[in-house]
């Protein structure tokens, strides 16, 4: 899977040279560079390329430049499509410490992390760690394991999984555990750093953080289910307000994204609202916001906005809000947002309800799931957030070898590319279904593939 995202190069001022000399950073662990044929150049941002790579899933990723236009990047090999264009990724560790890495196989559906458990319902002999620690030894080695009562080899020059008994082989991906860096202070977040619910010793939080249940009750997180308390969840926020907290539940492993105080399933992707609340019962943050308490547009005495809210329509034309329809107009909303840009609103329009997610830029038809990009755009024209932007293109590879968009109403196709975004947005590693006249399809975002559900037919999928 690939991005096409706008980058420029740096000149590195700490360090100029060939890969593996040593240099001087304060807090940024990594630095990914490209050669221009006579030195190699840092790349701004390339906090992006970073979270690409660190999915398993990932193949590459595709960025624009101001001296070689687009490059692409093979994750796997580490190299561009153009030999005259290198690229390397530097790490800059304390001494002593090591990148915390993960090592991944091709399971059915996704890539799993050696440890999980996979279709088989059996859980390898081996960590990441374990693998790790072989790889270093021997590069180009290879040694074996067992699930449950079967053996397997990993062959680490041919980056592959190799079953003993029945010769089925599967792909092997190792990459870095991916780290926040905060923009200012230097900072990291990361699990390997995390506190657990005993290890600080700061006062007790005054905030209770909770997830949203299954039958709708909020609930408090333990440090005995989760490793995390809300004392322990307070003081990692207050170190990072946009970062991330990662922790496991039996099998399972679970992201909670402060910035958009959700709890996602890293396994099946399933989200989980999430709230931040005073201990005097006034909620702080929060995923959730009732509709109850919503300004009507003409509930407020502030002035009227200065920014013009839209959604993306059937025909890819922006629409604005309007209160006569849903009761919120773009004045409304801009109050809305300006009280919570991380919470959400909910409307209706005859008999379907929607919500609006200020912290996503979507629009969500709650009764059959229908997502609509929104965006939010200044008086004079420039716009301010948006869920799509210069969004990328999905396309699939026909039968005759040409690589087509995904169009809404096209031979019956049921999304679009637009769709599709917003989708992989919410879960890169996750599925999604649709539907043309005569067929239902499968899109895996991990593998790249489009899979027709009747004829098991696969063809290959890619975001440019």
């Amino acid at each position: 899977m690939s991005a096409a995202i706008p980058y420029s190069h740096t000149e590195y001022n700490h360090w100029q040279g060939t890969p593996g000399q040593s240099a001087t950073v304060s807090w940024k662990r990594y630095e990914w560079q490209l050669s221009d044929g006579h030195r190699y150049l840092r790349i701004d941002n390339d906090h992006v390329i970073e979270a690409h790579y660190c999915q398993p899933g990932a193949k590459g990723i595709t960025i624009n430049t101001a001296s070689h236009g687009k490059v692409s990047i093979d994750f796997d090999r580490l190299q561009t499509q153009s030999a005259a264009v290198r690229v390397h990724r530097l790490t800059f560790l304390p001494q002593g410490q090591a990148e915390d890495i993960g090592w991944y196989f091709r399971d059915d559906k996704i890539w799993r992390e050696y440890g999980s458990q996979g279709t088989s319902s059996s859980v390898s002999s081996v960590s990441s760690t374990d693998i790790e620690h072989q790889f270093t030894l021997n590069p180009q080695g290879a040694f074996s394991f067992t699930v449950g009562s079967i053996s397997y080899i990993l062959d680490f020059s041919t980056m592959t999984q190799t079953n003993h008994h029945t010769g089925v082989h599967r792909n092997v991906r190792r990459r870095p555990k991916f780290i926040s860096t905060a923009s200012h202070t230097g900072s990291l977040l990361s699990a390997s750093v995390l506190p657990t619910a005993s290890s600080s010793q700061l006062p007790a939080t005054s905030y209770k953080w909770e997830f949203m249940g299954e039958e709708g009750m909020w609930s408090e997180y333990q440090a005995h289910i989760c490793a995390y308390d809300s004392a322990a969840i307070e003081r990692q926020y207050q170190q990072n307000p946009q970062g991330q907290l990662h922790f496991r539940i039996n099998r399972f492993s679970y992201t909670l994204n402060f910035s958009t105080m959700q709890q996602v399933n890293n396994s099946i992707g399933t989200p989980r609202a999430v709230r931040r609340t005073a201990v005097d019962g006034s909620q702080q943050n929060s995923s959730l916001l009732s509709a109850s308490v919503l300004p009507t547009a003409s509930s407020s005495q502030l002035p009227a906005t200065s920014y013009k809210w839209e959604f993306m329509g059937e025909e890819g034309m922006w629409s604005e809000y309007q209160a006569h329809i849903c009761a919120y107009d773009s004045a409304a909303i801009e109050r809305q947002y300006q009280q919570n840009p991380q919470g959400q609103l909910h409307f209706r329009i005859n008999r379907f309800s929607y919500t609006l997610n200020f912290s996503t830029m979507q629009q969500v038809n709650n009764s059959i799931g229908t997502p609509r990009a929104v965006r939010r755009t200044a008086v004079d024209g420039s716009q301010q957030n948006s869920s799509v932007g210069a969004q990328p293109q999905w396309q699939f590879l026909d039968v005759s070898g040409i690589w087509n968009n995904y169009f809404k109403g096209h031979d019956g196709c049921s999304i679009s590319s637009q769709d599709i975004e917003i989708q992989y947005q919410q879960n890169p590693l996750g599925t999604m279904t649709f539907t043309t006249v005569n067929f239902n399809y499968e899109l895996d975002f991990s593998a790249m593939t489009q899979r027709n559900l009747s004829t098991n037919t696969t063809r290959s999928v890619r975001r440019i």
